[in-house]
């Protein structure tokens, strides 16, 4: 799933990160001389994608995907006991919530952010920071239109150009089988 417009909105709705959200290639780089002054900040990115059994018909495609977005945030950590830090992830996961819950970030409004873990995450590669991922759920649906499908039935199939109609209207019991109107439909495709 698409992240770019998550990280713009953490960027834009959560002031306490002064647009420090970056994606998936950043939290990999991450190294142990993280500058406690370049914190907090967060990391979105894509864990997972969990397909459900798909439902198709000869020309038809559709199958629900929950997706997963993890928000991992990076606090510093100056006590031994990470006590404040803690504190700070709190609030920073209150201004996230706010942000994100309800949010439909690929536009469809039946696909909304819905929270859905919370994890502390291992600091052993930084000891000055706190990592606190949070996790949240997104369904969307892959339909026919994201298919070859459409593309597949264009080049099988020929061009409609015109249909027509004859019209034999039912007397009182059965058609007499005289035609009493002809529609002719031009122009179809």
């Amino acid at each position: 799933m698409k992240v770019s417009s998550t990280i713009q909105a953490l960027r834009e709705r959560c002031t306490s990160f002064k647009e420090r959200v970056f994606g998936a290639c950043e939290y990999q780089n991450l190294s142990n001389a993280i500058n406690p002054e370049s914190l907090p900040a967060a990391y979105v990115f894509t864990i997972s994608e969990n397909p459900q059994t798909l439902q198709r018909l000869e020309n038809s495609y559709y199958q629900e995907i929950d997706a997963t977005v993890a928000v991992v945030l990076v606090v510093s950590s100056q006590d031994v006991r990470g006590q404040s830090a803690v504190d700070v992830a709190e609030e920073l996961k209150a201004e996230v919530f706010k942000a994100l819950l309800g949010w439909a970030p690929l536009g469809d409004k039946n696909c909304t952010y819905e929270y859905s873990n919370y994890q502390l995450l291992d600091s052993s590669m930084c000891p000055a920071a706190l990592f606190v991922q949070l996790e949240f759920s997104c369904p969307y649906v892959i339909s026919v239109q994201d298919t070859r499908i459409p593309q597949q039935l264009e080049a099988e199939t020929t061009e409609l150009r015109s249909v027509s109609i004859d019209v034999d209207t039912i007397e009182p019991n059965k058609p007499d089988g005289q035609m009493d109107a002809q529609v002719l439909v031009k122009d179809l495709w």
